[in-house]
Parts: structure tokens; sequence; C-alpha cells
């Protein structure tokens, strides 16, 4: 709870991540994290993920996405329509980072709720904890993602008050780069936070070369990023 508002954490994964528990044994470390709340974006995955954290987990609520594991974005989406309703920080983590630095989501939320000119705030994937300056700005703003070394999409905290939903139109890519853009439009500032660093160990989620579909799903996902968003 922070500011009389509950922080929660939204992890989207296939299901076999191995970065997955240690993540959210992190997550559930953190002092002021009420719960997490787990997308399985394949079917098969669903029911063994539900078993694992069925018991001991009170914490953790496990949600299945839309249409049969496919929608990446529907996940995000219901997690931010959930948080609205209960007034929730809302924390948005890839099955596939590590966070560096302990209670990183607490800190994130705190600089959002003393920075209310800013919809988001992501952790600082851009330098190793070790060349951060001590003394540099807790919160900095930056535009965009990080393909414009913006925000990360795979680590980032939101008042869900202050961002939108992702159109059906994108199913796996390219829907945090239309959160971050849609806030500034709305003009929110987004940021990054100096002092809480993650690392973006391989991409599992998004490159898994297994999976087909999520390569098709990627090249629609350009078209109407294009489409919705000309010249970006």
């Amino acid at each position: 709870m922070l500011n009389n508002r509950p922080i929660w954490v939204t992890v989207p994964t296939i299901g076999y991540s191995p970065y997955l528990i240690p993540l959210i044994n992190e997550v559930e470390r953190d002092w002021a994290v009420d719960k997490v709340l787990l997308t399985v974006n394949q079917e098969k995955y669903v029911e063994p993920v539900q078993d694992f954290f069925r018991f001991g987990e009170p914490n953790i609520e496990v949600l299945e996405t839309w249409p049969q594991g496919v929608s990446l974005h529907h996940g995000w989406n219901t997690a931010i329509e959930m948080a609205r309703k209960e007034n929730a920080w809302l924390a948005v983590l890839n099955d596939d980072i590590r966070l560096l630095r302990p209670g990183a989501i607490s800190h994130v939320s705190g600089l959002l709720a003393d920075n209310p000119s800013y919809a988001i705030v992501g952790l600082n994937w851009q330098e190793p904890p070790e060349s951060t300056r001590p003394g540099a700005p807790p919160l900095r703003q930056v535009h965009g993602s990080y393909r414009h070394h913006g925000v990360g999409g795979f680590a980032w905290v939101c008042d869900p008050h202050k961002v939108a939903l992702v159109p059906d139109d994108f199913v796996w890519w390219y829907g945090d780069d239309h959160i971050f853009l849609s806030a500034e439009r709305d003009g929110h500032r987004i940021g990054i936070a100096s002092h809480a660093h993650v690392e973006h160990v391989s991409g599992l989620t998004a490159h898994s070369g297994s999976e087909s579909w999520i390569h098709e799903a990627v090249a629609k996902d350009v078209v109407a990023f294009q489409r919705i968003w000309p010249g970006q």
C-alpha cells in the first residue's frame, strides 16, 4: 500500500521462463506489493501454472489470456482495467528480466506518487548499477520506448488512470509504444527511475524460435502500428 493505494504487478509469461520464479520471489519480498497477476500466454501452460501457484501464494492470481493464449496485450488491458477499479499502482514486468534493486517496484511507485505529472516510470535498463552516479536525480524524463532510449517495455510502472488500453489491432509487439505515445499525447510525462535497475536477460518471451505464431503476430503488429502512429 502506498498513499492509500495498493501496488499490483502483472507479468505475462509463456509459462516456461526460468526467470519467472526468481522474479516473483523478488516481487513478493517487496514490502508494498499487494497482488501479482500472471497472464499465461499459451493455453497448454495455463493449468500447470495455476496448479503451481494455487497453494501458499495468496497474493498471486493467474489470468488466462484471450484468445487462446495469443494476445499478450489482452493481459495488460485486463490488469489495467482491474487496477483502475481498485485505484492501484500497476507494474508491468516481462518474465525474462532480473530486478537489480530490492524493493524496486515500491521505489518506482513512490516516484509516481511524488510526481503526479508522470503517467509512467520505467526501471533503469540503460546502464548497470555501478555506472549510475549516486547523486543522479531519482527520476528523469524521457520520450517513447527503448527504441528511442525511452522506457523499456519489459519493466515499467504506471498510474492506470493515466494510460490507454492497447487496441485489438496489436497482438504481441508495439503495445508498449502505443501506451507511452498515448500518455505523452494526453499531456502526461514518462520517465526512468535512475536507481531502480533492471536487466532484460534474453527476450525469451518475444523471441522463442519454436513459436511460429509469435512471428506472424509481430508482422501484423508492424502494420497496425504504422497505421495508428504514422511516422513513429
